[in-house]
């Protein structure tokens, strides 16, 4: 389970690294439909990889 402050801290931490918000916000949505709120280290790479194309 993903806690709201769990979120947050998430969504603040990718904005000060300088993360595309889009894709901190598909990652989170995928964090949400897992069932242990992982995810694969490659599936995350790709989405913030898409940036940089």
């Amino acid at each position: 389970m993903l806690h709201q402050k769990e979120e947050e801290a998430i969504r603040q931490i990718a904005i000060n690294m300088g993360l595309n918000p889009s894709a901190t916000n598909r990652i989170l949505k995928l964090m949400k439909a897992s069932s242990n709120a992982m995810i694969s280290p490659q599936v995350l790479l790709g989405h913030f990889q898409e940036q940089l194309n």
